[in-house]
């Protein structure tokens, strides 16, 4: 899968993690442009945390926009054809 755009992913994370006034510098000291890995559900960047958060090297995994109304709907169909077949 087509890993989305950095810029895209940062936004994500700012309006998930960060804490009203942080940004994204105050948490990340450094943070790879280029996936780790890139799937259909998510994409894992490496990235170093802040002296403030510890200064150490982490994955941060983040989830594609969007991708959780998908999910729920292809729960819930496999919920129907679940009980289509245990009746």
């Amino acid at each position: 899968v087509d890993p989305l755009p950095v810029d895209l992913i940062k936004a994500v994370v700012e309006k998930e993690l960060l804490v009203r006034g942080e940004r994204f510098e105050d948490i990340f000291e450094t943070f790879d442009e280029h996936p780790l890995g890139s799937a259909s559900i998510a994409q894992v960047h490496r990235a170093v945390l802040t002296e403030k958060y510890g200064n150490k090297e982490v994955a941060v995994k983040v989830q594609r926009p969007s991708i959780e109304s998908k999910l729920m709907g292809d729960i819930a169909n496999l919920k129907t054809l679940a009980k289509t077949f245990s009746e």
